[in-house]
Formats: structure tokens, sequence, C-alpha cells
């Protein structure tokens, strides 16, 4: 059965993920939301997937947003998975229930254990959270075979979830903050190393930065992805105070052309 996988990634850890599922399954093609976004797909696959970040204990708004525009009427068999720096609190659940407005069931999802590259993970709600939140996701690579084998084999499984208090505090932060962090770009700035080389403006899934009189400008609806920030070559990228001297993250598997999402002169 042919298979195709919406992916959005920023540090390139859900487009490695992908490409783990991709190779195991074979006949598998994997589609950049970010690249297609603008777009409505009607998908001719029976079986599709969906690999993405947990952004702010929840799935992200860009995600969100394509899916509300898909037209899957078409579509047998879906499944999901979340990357996640720990746990993914009620991510999967709350994209099941997604998925369900659209009489579509999420037959299978999984969460599974990146390096995280976001910004404030010592926030003292985010750290309640993960004290309580249970045991983290595996691995990816200690999951991958369970993964590919259940969705070739297009079976159900028991979604993973992080614990009821943790899921609960997690939902309410997620919905406070999706709005908030459109606007929050307004802590980005570039110091002395910006070359003007417009990598940040490339990779963007949002296309939410511009540059003008030699001036990068972020435009007020951020995904919050931190790409920028991690693939500027010269990190020249900073936010607040918090991002100076901080090591950049991106997933080695994954190359920067890959990530590239648009040309510009």
């Amino acid at each position: 059965m042919k298979t195709k996988i919406y992916c959005f990634s920023a540090t390139g850890n859900s487009l490695s993920v992908s490409q783990k599922i991709a190779n195991g399954l074979g006949d598998t093609q994997i589609v950049s939301i970010a690249r297609e976004f603008q777009k409505t797909l009607v998908p001719d696959e029976q079986r599709i997937g969906f690999v993405f970040p947990v952004y702010i204990y929840g799935v992200p708004s860009i995600v969100q947003e394509f899916v509300d525009k898909l037209d899957l009427s078409n579509v047998k068999y879906v499944f999901a998975i979340a990357t996640c720096g720990g746990t993914p609190g009620a991510t999967l659940s709350t994209f099941k229930k997604q998925l369900r407005k659209k009489k579509v069931n999420l037959c299978s999802g999984f969460a599974v254990r990146e390096k995280s590259g976001a910004i404030g993970m010592g926030n003292p709600i985010i750290s309640i959270i993960r004290r309580i939140a249970g045991k983290p996701a595996q691995n990816t690579d200690e999951q991958i075979g369970k993964i590919v084998e259940t969705v070739r084999e297009c079976k159900t499984n028991r979604l993973w979830t992080s614990s009821f208090f943790a899921n609960i505090i997690g939902d309410i932060l997620h919905t406070m903050t999706r709005d908030i962090l459109k606007k929050a770009d307004t802590s980005f700035w570039v110091d002395q190393n910006c070359n003007l080389c417009k990598m940040c403006v490339r990779i963007c899934p949002r296309g939410n930065i511009q540059i003008a009189n030699d001036k990068l400008n972020w435009n007020h609806n951020c995904e919050q992805c931190f790409a920028c920030l991690h693939w500027c070559p010269k990190q020249a990228i900073q936010i607040g105070k918090g991002s100076q001297g901080m090591k950049r993250y991106h997933n080695d598997e994954v190359t920067i052309n890959q990530m590239i999402l648009r040309e510009i002169d």
C-alpha cells in the first residue's frame, strides 16, 4: 500500500523520523506541511501519516491549520508521530479529536523522544509539568521497528499520553499561548554577525521573516519553532537575553538544503 507522510519540522527531528518510517515502509512520499501549507490537498493514498513536534504540550498551529484544509474523504488509515523532548502531554489525543471533527479516525499514534531545540525549558510551569508528566517517551530508534510494523499492518494502538494532571495543565497552557506566541517574535533580534544571507527567510515555515532596508523584520505571525535561530549559519539570531552563547541544535541526519522552503533572490 502506498503511504504519504505529511511532515512539519523545524530542527529536522520530525523530518528525520519521517525518513526512517518511509525507509521502513517503502513506497512512501514525504510532503512538507510548511511548503504545501497554502494549498488545499486531496490525498490519493488510503494510508497517510502526520509527523510533527510537540509545541507547548500541543499540536503546532501550522499543523492544525493545515489539517483543517485537507480533504481526507479517501483515507482509510491515519497515523501520527509526535516528536518531543520528554513527554507529549495530551498532544496525540487532541490531534485525534481534531481528526474526528473531519470524520476521520486516528488509528495509531506514537510519541518519540528527540533532543529538544526549544528555548525556555526552564519556565517554571513547564518544569512543573515535566515533573508530574510521568514516564518520558522512548527514543525514536527504540520504537521505529514497532512504528513501521504497526503502520505496515494498519494496526491500532493506544495513544501515548502523559499523566492526567499534566495533560490538563498542558492543555490550558497550550490554549492560552497559541495566539500569544504568534506575536512573541518581538523578542527576536540579530547581532553583528548577521550578513543578510537570507537563510532565515528561506527556512521560516510561516514566511514570517522579511528583509527591508538591510534589516531583518519579523511580521508577528510566528510559529515559535526557532528554525531561524537554530539554522542561522552565523548564529546571529537571538531571542531575548537567553540565547546568546547557547549552543544551537539541528538534527545531524538532516541537511540544511532539505529544510529550505523557498528560493529568493
